[in-house]
């Protein structure tokens, strides 16, 4: 089953990378995902500097940025495992992990149940 999930995921990357109309993110990171490479093009330590500075200059002008948001949190759970030193394609674990859990647990959140919790389940492959 775990084979052919990958080649699933290959087969898709493929696909999408031939429609992806010139996404550098999908061309040069999806096969280091596929390949299982958290080395770094750009470190994880650093995207969140920036992603610091991008929340504080947004709420000094009073804008709401949920997904912003969402992603430093993701991004301070990679960094807390241990993985700052790692490329942002490492996101890829906690997204890879947390569908796990919503397809094993067999249902989506209810409405107002978060998707993406704090405590991380330990395991080794998924950065901590």
């Amino acid at each position: 089953m775990r084979r052919r999930a990958a080649w699933t995921l290959r087969r898709c990357s493929r696909r999408l990378q031939a429609a992806r109309q010139g996404s550098w993110s999908l061309t040069n990171l999806a096969p280091k995902m596929l390949a299982g490479d958290w080395s770094p093009g750009f470190f994880i330590k650093h995207f969140l500097k920036d992603m610091r500075i991008a929340v504080e200059s947004a709420e000094e002008m009073g804008l709401d940025l949920p997904g912003l948001k969402l992603a430093k949190k993701l991004y301070e759970e990679l960094s807390a495992r241990g993985m700052e030193d790692c490329g942002t394609q490492a996101i890829f674990l906690l997204v890879r992990r947390r569908m796990k859990e919503l397809f094993e647990g067999g249902s989506l959140p209810a409405e107002g149940e978060e998707l993406y919790g704090e405590e991380g389940d330990g395991h080794a492959e998924d950065g901590g």
